[in-house]
């Protein structure tokens, strides 16, 4: 999942979102 998806992408999970090199990762203590 892309940067501009990544926050709609994690809502809804009890997750931070983060971008790295342009991918989306929830974190969760795992990454998405």
């Amino acid at each position: 999942v892309g940067c501009a998806e990544c926050p709609m992408h994690c809502k809804g999970k009890m997750a931070k979102p983060t971008c790295e090199n342009e991918v989306c990762k929830c974190n969760i203590g795992k990454k998405d």
